[in-house]
């Protein structure tokens, strides 16, 4: 069964509060309202604070959690 937008939304808030890094699509995107195109560009851009893994590109949990003014758990 497909999980709804609020349960999905909870799910990725939690991960941002947890982890040091999260994805950055779709967690960082989701959590900041921003679609997939645009938040690889925001990234680029340095708007959202990332890191490169390997070949992977990261969101750094503690600056979006600021940004989105959120306490970690």
């Amino acid at each position: 069964m497909a999980e709804t937008k609020t349960k999905m939304l909870e799910r990725i808030l939690a991960d941002i509060r947890a982890r040091p890094t999260v994805p950055l699509w779709p967690h960082a995107g989701v959590a900041l309202g921003i679609g997939r195109s645009l938040t690889y560009s925001a990234a680029r851009e340095g708007v959202i604070d990332t890191i490169c893994v390997g070949r992977r590109r990261v969101a750094i949990s503690a600056p979006l959690r600021r940004k989105l003014e959120i306490d970690a758990a």
